[in-house]
């Protein structure tokens, strides 16, 4: 687990969080709240860092005296904003670039670059400037990957500019898809899952969602389960179609929001005569990746299980006092009734 304190400060924990050390390298070089993200394949941490350059540091394992390189890019002449991960090409990263927060100056700000071979960027080298289209000299606060390496998104910040733009060529061109939004600064955008078409963002102003990026006529609609308040970062959890907001003074939201893909999942847990509902009982979902979730059955012994990716294989366990069951192992490809759970024969456990 990996957080981070002001600039190029962080703190990791190799045991689920119980204890935490840290690891600083530097406490001017990047932004106050410094924007980093880790490649999940190779363990490599990237992070803004002084203007024109990035930071790289391995975490695999993550250590107090762990080493980390400031390289610079030869044509990005800001500071970067933020960073992205390619979950499509290995050791691809999006770069992005704001104004600098000590000076205001805009120069090189408002750009996207890309890096490949990123773990083996060499300090100097050039990035490829893929900013053709987007507003100049503003704070491009996010940028992000859809379906494929060519369809990203992106927010800005500032006021007095259009907010949010889509490419779908990989950075050839951007679109501004801010369409009826309110001139407020945006600082987190993303595609919605397993699409292009619809997206959510994280505005000075809550959660806004909008199901057709149509340029100049999108239309944005306020999640009317978050607060209105700062949001400035939005993370989704693929294993149960989970969406966290980080707030601004107002702590982590989180909602449950289905997609084409996600499906439930009912049934009933059953006491030992094989005909009354066992009430109580926990019942566990674990999906192929090894996260979990559990619920309890209520009335009648009834569970169920919303927004499950379908086309996957999961595992349903029962936990209940006095009584053992059999998990059950199921291939997931539409909404499934009537998964019922029976105690075994001998499964008394007094």
């Amino acid at each position: 687990m990996f957080g981070a304190y002001v600039y190029n400060q962080y703190r990791f924990s190799t045991n689920g969080g119980t204890s935490w050390s840290q690891r600083n390298f530097s406490s001017t070089a990047g932004r106050f709240i410094n924007p980093f993200e880790i490649d999940p394949v190779d363990n490599i941490l990237y992070a803004a860092d002084v203007s024109g350059s990035f930071r790289r540091w391995p975490v695999n394992p993550p250590t107090t005296a762990g080493v980390s390189t400031v390289l610079a890019v030869s044509n990005m002449a800001a500071i970067v904003s933020a960073v992205s991960v390619s979950p499509y090409t290995p050791h691809r990263v999006l770069l992005a670039t704001g104004p600098n927060p000590t000076t205001g100056s805009t120069a090189g700000a408002g750009k996207v670059f890309l890096v490949d071979n990123a773990d083996t960027f060499a300090t100097g080298s050039a990035a490829v400037d893929i900013s053709s289209g987007l507003p100049a000299g503003t704070n491009i606060s996010n940028v992000a990957f859809g379906t494929t390496d060519n369809n990203l998104i992106a927010s800005v910040s500032n006021f007095g500019q259009q907010h949010v733009w889509i490419s779908s060529n990989g950075g050839t061109s951007w679109t501004s898809v801010s369409g009826n939004l309110p001139d407020i600064p945006v600082r987190w955008a993303m595609y919605k899952p397993g699409t292009n078409t619809g997206a959510i963002i994280g505005t000075e102003l809550g959660v806004w969602e909008t199901t057709n990026l149509n340029g100049a006529a999108t239309a944005w609609v306020a999640d009317p389960t978050f607060p209105s308040v700062r949001v400035d970062m939005i993370r989704y959890r693929p294993s149960d179609g989970l969406l966290a907001a980080g707030t601004h003074g107002r702590g982590v939201w989180t909602t449950a929001i289905p997609t084409a893909a996600n499906v439930s999942l009912s049934g009933r847990v059953f006491s030992a005569d094989g005909e009354r509902g066992l009430t109580n009982a926990h019942v566990v979902l674990t999906s192929p990746d090894g996260t979990s979730r559990e619920v309890i059955t209520g009335r009648l012994g009834s569970f169920r299980f919303d927004n499950v990716p379908a086309g996957a294989t999961y595992t349903i366990s029962v936990n209940a006092k006095r009584f053992i069951f059999v998990p059950q192992t199921i291939s997931v490809s539409d909404s499934i009734a009537d998964l019922n759970f029976f105690p075994t024969p001998s499964g008394r456990d007094f």
